[in-house]
């Protein structure tokens, strides 16, 4: 078969990498393996959550089906391929964008209440370990909280700790 120069010329228009495939609105291959690569991951990232995490994004129902399967999984193997039958299912879901947003979002929202848990037990240990000095910066801190009511109750938590006992006084404090 015999091409026209210009013919010849599109056939081989892509073979110069300073081109790029996507000038036609086509995305090459490495953007599509880089974009399916991408939504693996976030399956992976989902399949990380627990159950009710996993529920409250409203996957659709396959997918949910197969991520909860996946955290079932032992095998290395097992799990890689899953992870690959996720990464498909993922490319069949319409608002990617959407699912992406809502994941992060679920995910700040437990980060933030993992700090301020972890910020209440600071607070906790430094009022029980020198309640003087740290006291008065907690009411610096907060300082709507009723001082009377405070101080009571570090007290009494710090006399249970001195004692030995759990009364519940400690937990009080959070």
């Amino acid at each position: 078969m015999h091409f026209s120069v210009w013919q010849h010329s599109l056939m081989h228009e892509h073979d110069d990498p300073a081109v790029p495939f996507e000038a036609e609105g086509k995305p090459s291959k490495s953007a599509r393996k880089r974009a399916m690569h991408d939504l693996q991951e976030l399956g992976g990232a989902i399949s990380g959550l627990k159950p009710e995490q996993i529920r409250a994004l409203q996957l659709p129902e396959r997918l949910e089906k197969e991520i909860l399967e996946f955290k079932r999984l032992k095998s290395r193997e097992a799990m890689r391929r899953q992870a690959q039958f996720i990464g498909k299912l993922m490319r069949e879901v319409e608002d990617v964008d959407d699912l992406q947003g809502r994941f992060e979002a679920l995910t700040a929202a437990s980060s933030r209440h993992t700090a301020q848990f972890k910020e209440a037990e600071r607070w906790r240990d430094l009022l029980l370990d020198d309640p003087d000095s740290a006291l008065e910066r907690f009411f610096q801190r907060f300082p709507d909280i009723d001082r009377a009511t405070m101080t009571k109750l570090v007290g009494a938590a710090r006399e249970d700790r001195l004692r030995g006992q759990n009364r519940g006084n400690g937990r009080q404090l959070f």
